[in-house]
């Protein structure tokens, strides 16, 4: 987990690079009309790093609903200062769930997440699996934009 948020990472660019240098307005540029934006990849992701912790913690009422806005939070109050708290909140999320599981007995793993048919062994590896896949988004999103923006 800590190679996906900071390198190096076996799959390409890690969150931190794939995020280097991007202004706040291209974080809420969305390639095209039905796409998400940078900005809400990173919301996303945060989101369900969230829930793993609150999980992990014991707190069996934190949950997200797929498709709502817990799950795909919206931008507000879009600016630089904003912009670069996201980015912290990012960073921060992965230390303290990494943090929390480094406090747990091995067993938790095999422990089942309250009101779901998954261990947090497939919990957390699902949260690996997302957060590669939207880096991956990221990542071509930005490409996009650039290309798009040169043309």
């Amino acid at each position: 987990m800590k190679a996906l948020q900071q390198g190096p990472a076996w799959h390409g660019k890690d969150l931190e690079a794939a995020l280097e240098n991007l202004s706040w307005q291209d974080a809420l540029k969305a390639p095209f009309p039905a796409a998400h934006s940078i900005w809400e990849y990173v919301l996303h992701i945060i989101a369900w790093r969230t829930f793993a912790t609150e999980r992990i913690k014991g707190n069996a009422e934190f949950h997200i609903d797929i498709g709502g806005e817990v799950d795909w939070p919206k931008v507000e109050g879009a600016s630089e200062e904003s912009w670069q708290k996201a980015q912290v909140e990012l960073s921060n999320s992965s230390q303290i769930l990494r943090d929390l599981l480094r406090e747990q007995e091995d067993e938790v793993l095999e422990q089942e997440v309250a009101k779901k048919p998954y261990s947090f062994y497939i919990l957390l590896h699902g949260i690996v699996q997302h957060d590669a896949y939207h880096c991956g988004q990221i990542v071509l999103t930005r490409k996009f934009l650039e290309q798009s923006t040169a043309s």
